[in-house]
C-alpha cells in the first residue's frame, strides 16, 4: 500500500472513531451508579444518554449505552434552562430507591418527571467534560 493510500485509510478510521464518539448537542451523558426508576420502569446502573425524543414532544429518550436499550420517558413539565452550569440529573431518593425527578441539559430546557412517592431527598448526578461524573 502506498503512503498516500495508508494516510487515506488512517484518515477514514479517525473520522469513523470521532463520529462514533461524538455526542450531539442537546444530549446529556451520565454514569448512574445504582439502579433507578423512571416512567414506571426499573433501570439498572450504567451509562445513559438522555435526549429529547424525536417522536414525542412530551418525552425524553433514555438510552442505556451499555445495553443499547432505548425507552421514552414522559415528563410532567419543562424547566427553564440553566446557563453556565453542567448538565445534571436529579433523583428523588426514598429509602434505597432512586426515582428520576429532573434532567437539565446545558443551554436547553430542563425536564421534570413524576414525583417519587412519600418523603424523599434529592440526589444529583452531574456530567463532566468527559460525560461521566457523579
Amino acid at each position: 500500500m502506498t503512503k498516500k493510500a495508508t494516510l487515506n485509510v488512517l484518515a477514514l478510521i479517525l473520522m469513523a472513531v470521532l463520529s462514533a464518539a461524538h455526542v450531539c448537542a442537546g444530549d446529556l451523558i451520565v454514569s448512574i451508579k445504582q439502579p433507578f426508576k423512571a416512567g414506571g420502569k426499573d433501570y439498572p446502573a450504567g451509562h445513559y444518554r438522555i435526549v429529547a425524543s424525536r417522536y414525542n414532544d412530551h418525552c425524553v429518550d433514555l438510552i442505556n449505552l451499555d445495553t443499547k436499550a432505548n425507552d421514552e420517558i414522559p415528563f410532567i413539565s419543562r424547566l427553564s434552562p440553566r446557563e453556565g452550569e453542567w448538565g445534571k440529573v436529579v433523583f428523588d431518593k426514598v429509602g434505597d430507591e432512586l426515582y428520576l425527578a429532573q434532567v437539565f441539559v446545558v443551554g436547553l430546557d430542563g425536564y421534570s418527571f413524576q414525583v417519587a412517592p412519600g418523603r424523599h431527598r434529592h440526589v444529583v448526578v452531574k456530567e463532566d467534560i468527559l460525560g461521566y461524573h457523579e
